[in-house]
């Protein structure tokens, strides 16, 4: 409101008398704005106390900016601070309270600060690998706008935002992951309270997949065939061959076995194996519930174990990379899915991996293994009270033997020995097929010198048709060598085995 000289002198001089004006009803604050210099005025407020301030419009919007308290500042000396102002803002076209509100916010600590304090005291903590995902979510792209912001003024809208913009599945874990930020600085007294709020993160859905007998045949047949792969004979007549990673199909079928997590599978170590006293021990550090793992091995789980060889010098039992098992590869149930399709069935719609585990676990309970010791087989102590877990210490051992050689059981003669014609037959064929390949290219090189498709087919017993294809799609490969086209595909053509082959050429030995 406007006022006279006379009026603003009074009101300072109650002001400092103790004696403020009452304000009207419903009025926060007043300011009574000075007759000869416009933007200039003392603001009061409902409590009593008043100040000078200074009006200014910039980038189109007005900003108020307060000077002194009037009980100490006089009113020349307020009008010289507020020219200045008016100076910087006319001439150096400067934000006086932008830069004061970045001065403040300068002072505050940062999210990022804070993300750094959170994985250095975090590192005792938790584990090596949960910690470098922390670090990846809070330090990367994912939160970078949130990087340089107070964290006091980090809202749950900006939380929104930067959620939204990523899948379900992966907002309810970066979610997750800065509401644990933000408990940490609530604990350590720097924020007072936590802008992730529950109803803001999309619901996780819970797999309910278990895997029917069939499938669960399909797969392990696949596997099957896949571990019988040395005793295949490859196109060049050779024994053996190894599968791109050492042992996958034998990472399955333990899985299969023992109801296990397929990263406590994949980064299996030889010391966490005796195959004489047929156990399997993982530690709590390598378990999701840090409770260590003891499982007895039946007969199947040892001779699938006593297949994979040792490589020298490294100490997982599968994988490629020495200092490396397979924690994370083991999950890309594509692999699965394409050893089936060589195989010649059709592969399981709709599931992952971990749906194994799943269907261990209720198939246990199908057979009627009490749910306690299928819970432990599985390692889960959730449907353990806390005065069980530390009154009875009893370790079940010969109870979960038990539940583990009925499953073994019932998987391998009610689930596996029901084999569909149709399953087993791509594989005898795929044999078959090997087989007379290597029998067509051993003849050949018995033979000892050049030969026809139907000389060939003779001496080796095998229909001249498949022969002649045989042989012509082992020339492009070099396996053996062609010479002549005749009338048509192989029929006056004859072939060489590379091993056979003269040092002198024909016409020489000729003369």
């Amino acid at each position: 409101m406007k006022a006279t000289r006379e009026e603003i002198n009074k009101l300072v001089s109650e002001i400092r008398d103790g004696k403020p004006p009452r304000l009207q009803h419903n009025h926060s604050e007043v300011t009574y704005w000075h007759p000869a210099f416009p933007g200039f005025g003392v603001r009061q407020t409902y409590t009593g106390q008043a100040s000078w301030i200074v009006q200014y419009k910039m980038h189109g919007r007005t900003r108020k900016q307060v000077i002194g308290d009037v009980r100490y500042l006089d009113e020349a000396e307020a009008k010289a601070e507020a020219k200045r102002l008016w100076a910087r803002v006319m001439l150096d076209r400067a934000d006086p309270q932008a830069a004061k509100e970045a001065a403040r916010r300068a002072a505050k600590i940062t999210f990022k600060k804070t993300v750094e304090e959170y994985l250095q005291d975090s590192v005792h903590r938790l584990r090596p690998k949960t910690l470098i995902k922390y670090r990846h979510q809070l330090t990367g792209y994912y939160f970078k706008p949130l990087h340089d912001l107070p964290l006091d003024e980090i809202t749950r809208e900006d939380v929104r935002q930067q959620l939204e913009s990523h899948r379900p599945s992966m907002a309810l874990t970066l979610g997750m992951t800065l509401s644990g930020l933000f408990n940490w600085a609530i604990e350590k007294e720097r924020l007072a309270s936590n802008p992730v709020k529950p109803s803001d993160l999309p619901k996780a859905k819970s797999r309910d997949r278990v895997l029917s007998d069939d499938e669960i045949r399909t797969i392990w047949l696949a596997m099957e065939l896949r571990s019988a792969w040395a005793e295949l004979p490859s196109r060049s007549g050779r024994q053996g061959g190894t599968p791109p990673v050492a042992g996958y199909s034998h990472m399955i079928q333990l899985l299969f076995l023992t109801g296990c997590r397929s990263d406590e599978i994949g980064s299996l170590t030889w010391e966490e194996v005796d195959l004489e006293k047929k156990t399997l021990a993982i530690p709590g550090t390598r378990t999701k519930t840090h409770e260590p793992l003891y499982l007895p091995l039946t007969d199947t789980a040892v001779r699938i174990l006593k297949c994979v060889k040792r490589r020298p010098g490294v100490k997982y039992l599968f994988g490629t990379k020495p200092g490396k098992g397979v924690p994370r590869g083991i999950d890309r149930k594509e692999k699965v899915d394409s050893y089936i399709v060589k195989m010649g069935a059709t592969p399981p719609t709709d599931w992952v991996i971990h749906d194994i585990r799943r269907t261990v676990r209720s198939k246990m309970g199908e057979i009627g293994i009490r749910p306690d010791i299928a819970e432990r087989v599985v390692n889960h102590v959730g449907h353990r009270k806390e005065q069980e877990r530390v009154y009875d210490r009893y370790t079940y051992a010969a109870e979960i033997r038990d539940a583990l050689t009925r499953w073994e059981a019932h998987l391998l003669n009610n689930i596996i020995g029901e084999v569909d014609k149709t399953i087993i037959t791509p594989i005898s064929e795929s044999r078959e097929r090997r087989g007379k390949r290597g029998l067509v290219l051993a003849t050949l090189k018995k033979g000892g010198s050049i030969m026809r498709a139907t000389e060939v087919a003779a001496a080796c017993g095998v229909a001249a048709n498949y022969v002649r294809d045989a042989l012509d799609a082992m020339a492009t490969t070099g396996e053996v060598i062609k010479e002549g086209r005749g009338g048509g595909p192989g029929r006056s053509s004859r072939y060489l085995h590379p091993d056979n082959q003269p040092t002198t050429k024909p016409q020489e030995q000729a003369s």
